[in-house]
């Protein structure tokens, strides 16, 4: 489940940081990749929520490079 979600995390953020033309509707590029990582800070519990949590990898594939993703602890409850 861990990796199924943070995959969801990485995947969403680069399809911000790799948008198209200003005011373009284009259907999104199809990539294929695989992403490996670990968790690096496990981060603190208050009162039920997690803060802190981070996680760096690398990515193969279509999109190769490495990865960082921190968890600052936003919460809507």
């Amino acid at each position: 489940m861990k990796r199924r979600c943070l995959t969801a995390v990485v995947l969403k953020s680069l399809s911000v940081v790799l948008p198209g033309p200003a005011g373009a509707q284009t259907e999104a590029p199809d990539y294929s990749l695989e992403l490996r990582g670990i968790e690096v800070s496990p981060g603190v519990i208050v009162n039920g929520v997690r803060y802190g949590t981070s996680f760096i990898g690398s990515a193969a594939g279509d999109l190769q490079g490495t990865w960082m993703v921190a968890f600052r602890g936003h919460c809507c409850r």
